[in-house]
C-alpha cells in the first residue's frame, strides 16, 4: 500500500514540475510592463494556432513572438508600436481586431451583409405568407 502512495506522490510531483517547467518566466522592471505584455499576448492571435492568442500557446513560433515583444517593452515601446510591428511581420492576421481598411473590408462588411440579406428573406417570406 505504501508503494502505492509513493507512486502517487510521485507521479504528482512529475506533474507540477511539467506545469511549472512549461510556464515561461518573463521579468519585468515594473507591474505597467507585465501588465502590457500581458494584454498585447492576449490581444495578438498565434500565427500557427487554431485561433489561439498567443497568452495561450506553447509552440516555437508563438514563444519567439512573446519573446520579440517582451524585449520590444523593455526597451519602452508602447502598444501601438508592438502592434504595428507585429502587424509589419505577420499581417492582419495576427490582430483579433484587425484595422477597418480596403483589405479588411469583408471581413467587417461581412456580418452586416448577411445580416441585411437575412432580414430581407425573412421580410419576403412573411409578406408570401400573409398573401
Amino acid at each position: 500500500m505504501s508503494s502505492r502512495i509513493g507512486l502517487i506522490l510521485l507521479l504528482q510531483l512529475l506533474v507540477v514540475t511539467a506545469v511549472f517547467a512549461a510556464q515561461e518566466i518573463y521579468p519585468f522592471e515594473s507591474s505597467h510592463q507585465a501588465d502590457l505584455f500581458e494584454r498585447l499576448t492576449k490581444e495578438t492571435r498565434c500565427v500557427v494556432c487554431q485561433n489561439q492568442s498567443l497568452a495561450e500557446s506553447n509552440v516555437p513560433i508563438a514563444q519567439s513572438i512573446k519573446t520579440a515583444i517582451y524585449h520590444k517593452i523593455l526597451l519602452g515601446q508602447d502598444s501601438a508600436t508592438i502592434k504595428a510591428f507585429l502587424q509589419a511581420q505577420y499581417g492582419d492576421y495576427i490582430l483579433y481586431t484587425p484595422p477597418f481598411n480596403q483589405a479588411t473590408l469583408g471581413l467587417w462588411g461581412g456580418p452586416l451583409l448577411f445580416l441585411g440579406l437575412a432580414v430581407m428573406y425573412l421580410w419576403r417570406a412573411r409578406g408570401k405568407h400573409r398573401g
